[in-house]
C-alpha cells in the first residue's frame, strides 16, 4: 500500500514544526525583534497580506505577459519605466543574444558529450534531464560568449551601487558561475516546485544578510529594495557549509535557451514581484496560524510568534520551499507565472532572491 496523503490539518501541523534546534530558537528571533517592534510588525503583516491578495488578481489576469521582454540590442536604451518594471517583477526575458546556429551547435555538442559520458549523474534517474555536468566545452563557450557577458554587465547595473566606499564591487566584471544544464522533454515538468535558492537560515541569522531586510523587520515592507547590494557582499550565505550551497553573491540567475519553449512546457515559473515575496518570506516565521480549521488568507487568524524556532519551508539540505501550506498568502498555485515563449538564443534572468520553479 502507498502512503496515505496527509489531510490539510496534518499538512499544516507538519509545516509548523520547528525547523531548527535551540541554537536558532528564542535567542535568534528575539534578537532580531524587540517588544517595541511588535505593533509595527503586526500592522506590517496585515498590510502585506492585503497587498498580496490584490497582487494575486493582477498576476492571474496578466499571466506570462507580466514578465518584461526586451531585445538584447535595446538594453542600453531602456526607459526608467522599463527598468522599474524589471526591478519590480524581478525577472526578464532578453531576446536574440546568441545566433540560432551557434545555440544549435552547442546543444549538439552537449548531446554528444552525454553519449560519451553515460555515467554522469542526473535526475530524474529514470529520464535524466538535469545533468550534473559543469565544464563541457560548449558550456564554457556559452558562459564566455561576448554577448552573454555584455547582457550580464547590463543587468548588473540594475543593482544599486554600495553606499559604503570600502565595499569594493565591480558591476562590469561578472563572475563565472558554473551550473549544470537541462535537456527538457516536451511535457509538463514538476520536479522543481516553488523555492528560493541561496541562503536559508542566514536570512535571519547572518547580521550582514539580514540588514538587506532591515526595513521589513522594522515594520515597513514597502521601503524594502531588493536591489540594494549593501549587506549581500559581506554576507555569509552558507554558515553551516552544506553541500550545494553557493558562497558567492549572485546578482541574477540565468538560463540560455538552446530550443524554443513556452508556458506549460516545463519552462521556468516565477512569483513576479520580488519585493513582495522577499518581504513575505522574511516576515513569515514571526506569525503562526491560530488553528488549522481557520482560513489562512485572513489576517485576523494569525498570531504574532517571536519565541519559537518556527521557520516554515526551511529544510537543512534543501532550498527554501514555498507551498500553499507553508506560505499561503503567496498563493503559489495560481501566482507562479510561466515565462512567455522563449526562442533559441534567448536568455531568461531572475533575481537571486526570486521565488521560482518549473511547470
Amino acid at each position: 500500500m502507498g502512503d496515505v496523503p496527509l489531510n490539510r490539518a496534518e499538512r499544516l501541523a507538519e509545516a509548523d514544526k520547528p525547523t531548527f534546534d535551540a541554537e536558532y530558537g528564542t535567542p535568534l528571533k528575539r534578537s532580531i525583534v524587540s517588544p517595541s517592534d511588535e505593533a509595527a510588525l503586526k500592522a506590517c503583516w496585515v498590510d502585506l497580506i492585503n497587498a498580496l491578495a490584490e497582487a494575486q488578481k493582477e498576476i492571474v489576469a496578466k499571466g506570462p505577459t507580466i514578465i518584461p521582454q526586451i531585445e538584447s540590442g535595446d538594453l542600453d536604451k531602456l526607459s526608467e519605466a522599463q527598468r522599474d518594471e524589471i526591478r519590480k517583477v524581478g525577472s526578464v526575458v532578453v531576446h536574440n543574444i546568441v545566433d540560432d546556429d551557434l545555440a544549435l551547435k552547442w546543444k549538439g555538442m552537449l548531446r554528444e558529450y552525454i553519449k560519451a559520458n553515460p555515467q554522469v549523474d542526473g535526475f530524474p534517474e529514470e529520464d535524466k534531464q538535469f545533468l550534473q555536468m559543469y565544464w563541457a566545452k560548449s558550456q564554457v563557450q556559452a558562459r564566455s560568449h561576448p554577448k552573454v557577458i555584455a547582457v550580464q554587465k547590463a543587468l548588473n547595473e540594475f543593482w544599486t551601487r554600495p553606499k559604503d566606499d570600502n565595499l569594493l564591487i565591480s558591476f562590469s566584471t561578472p563572475l563565472t558561475y558554473a551550473d549544470r544544464f537541462r535537456i527538457r522533454t516536451a511535457r509538463m515538468w514538476d520536479r522543481h516546485p516553488p523555492h528560493i535558492d541561496g541562503a536559508k537560515i542566514e536570512r535571519w541569522a547572518d547580521d550582514s544578510l539580514r540588514s538587506c531586510f532591515a526595513s521589513v523587520l522594522k515594520g515597513d515592507w514597502r521601503a524594502h529594495d531588493p536591489f540594494v547590494v549593501d549587506g549581500r557582499i559581506r554576507a555569509e550565505s552558507n554558515m553551516h557549509k552544506r553541500p550545494g550551497q553557493s558562497s558567492m553573491f549572485r546578482s541574477w540567475q540565468g538560463w540560455l535557451a538552446m530550443s524554443n519553449t513556452g508556458p506549460g512546457e516545463g519552462t521556468l515559473k516565477v512569483f513576479p514581484n520580488v519585493q513582495w515575496s522577499n518581504a513575505y518570506v522574511v516576515l513569515r516565521p514571526f506569525f503562526r496560524l491560530r488553528s488549522a480549521e481557520l482560513d489562512p488568507l485572513l489576517a485576523e487568524n494569525w498570531d504574532y510568534d517571536p519565541d519559537t524556532a518556527h521557520y516554515p519551508g526551511l529544510k537543512p539540505t534543501k532550498s527554501i520551499q514555498l507551498t500553499e501550506d507553508t506560505h499561503p498568502h503567496l498563493q503559489t498555485e495560481t501566482t507562479m507565472t510561466c515565462m512567455p515563449r522563449v526562442l533559441l538564443g534567448d536568455m531568461v534572468f531572475w533575481h537571486c532572491g526570486a521565488c521560482f520553479g518549473s511547470g
